[in-house]
């Protein structure tokens, strides 16, 4: 299948070729992630150019420099920064560090490709928000923030996205339900022998679990209509599970949304929707990472027996090259919210990007239900790092 050639990192050096117009963008942290969601991402294409990575050891930074066939290599995030020949850069680094390393390159003026979430806290993500629109002197200017939820860019999301915009299609929305996880060995081991918290650091433990469950919050958030308001009405979080029930309300409707994220279970990549309208019913099995597998099943209300299911593969693009593309597009289109009518080839899809931007008032609204449901659980929610 295609995504066989996809998902081997092959080729691993960056291309000598590339686009005239091509986005240089530096990555922060010698992490896995980056690996992923840039480097392999931008050597299947032509539109960016990764030119420098920054560690804290400068061993690690020349090492993984040398591997990944790049320029130039920084033991400072700082200098990585005020490098003037990089227009955008990459923050794959842990979670807590996310709001101060995206301040810092926003001041730096450099567009910013940041790991979900864009910070442990609302507060943290409405002062990005307000950074981001003070004026800026950079000539890249008007910045871009992107938030990787890297699956909206890929055609099976747009897919589903237009389905359940089409009110003729969908008639009246009544539910979306999300099931969530993805293989921690380590946290598997923990829950199956019962060790429970282990008098682990509360913060630390909260950020992990958020690293899985802030997907679970986006991606309701994304399938239903933008105007939505959800209320949580129920929630829980423990160390290796969290659920939270909400009510929808928009244009006058109420849909019921719900998640529920296991991290202990031993299973592969579970990112399963079900959309309940009034007309159709809408299954997905791996919204989240299609490329590697997927299903769609569309089943009539009226008549169950005619259900259909299809994929959507494509070329076997992985989602992390759909997003790095679209945002390379809006950098040089100067559109902070993504370029309209980008992609003409999504099969009755959403074609524009702006319609599925994971930007910064998305980021923002995202936390705001994060805060909400760790509240409704009946806890705090994470504080800031002190620097």
């Amino acid at each position: 299948q295609h995504w066989v050639v996809r998902l081997v990192p092959l080729p691993r050096k960056i291309p000598k070729e590339t686009a005239q117009d091509a986005v240089r963008i530096g990555i922060l942290g010698a992490s896995g992630i980056a690996k992923f969601a840039v480097i392999w991402a931008a050597s299947k294409g032509a539109s960016v150019r990764v030119v420098a990575i920054a560690s804290r050891d400068r061993a690690r930074a020349r090492s993984y420099a040398e591997k990944h066939n790049i320029p130039r290599y920084y033991d400072n995030y700082q200098k990585l920064l005020d490098d003037p020949d990089i227009d955008a850069v990459y923050v794959g680094l842990p979670t807590s560090y996310h709001y101060m390393w995206s301040a810092k390159a926003i001041e730096a003026g450099k567009h910013v490709l940041v790991e979900k979430p864009l910070t442990v806290n609302y507060k943290e993500a409405k002062d990005l928000q307000k950074l981001l629109s003070q004026p800026s002197k950079s000539p890249r200017a008007p910045l871009i923030v992107l938030e990787g939820y890297h699956y909206r860019f890929h055609p099976v999301a747009r897919h589903i996205k237009a389905l359940v915009s089409d009110k003729e299609f969908m008639g009246d929305l009544k539910e979306i339900q999300m099931d969530f996880s993805l293989l921690d060995p380590k946290a598997c081991l923990k829950n199956y022998l019962g060790i429970g918290d282990g008098g682990g650091d509360e913060k630390f433990l909260k950020i992990k679990l958020l690293d899985r469950w802030c997907y679970a919050v986006d991606t309701l958030r994304f399938l239903l209509p933008q105007e939505s308001k959800l209320e949580v009405k129920d929630a829980s979080i423990s160390t290796f599970r969290a659920s939270a029930k909400f009510n929808a309300r928009y244009q006058g409707n109420s849909v019921v949304a719900s998640y529920v994220v296991e991290k202990g279970k031993i299973e592969g990549i579970t990112w399963n929707i079900r959309i309940e309208g009034s007309n159709h019913t809408v299954l997905v099995s791996n919204i989240g990472h299609p490329y590697i597998y997927h299903s769609i099943s569309i089943r009539p209300s009226n008549d169950p027996t005619k259900t259909r299911t299809f994929k959507m593969y494509g070329e076997g693009e992985t989602t992390f090259e759909h997003q790095l593309e679209a945002f390379s597009a809006a950098i040089r289109a100067r559109e902070p919210k993504g370029v309209p009518g980008r992609i003409k080839n999504v099969k009755r899809g959403v074609f524009g990007d702006y319609e599925i931007w994971s930007g910064i008032d998305s980021a923002v609204q995202n936390m705001r239900v994060i805060d909400e449901v760790f509240k409704k659980a009946g806890t705090t929610s994470i504080p800031s790092r002190s620097y």
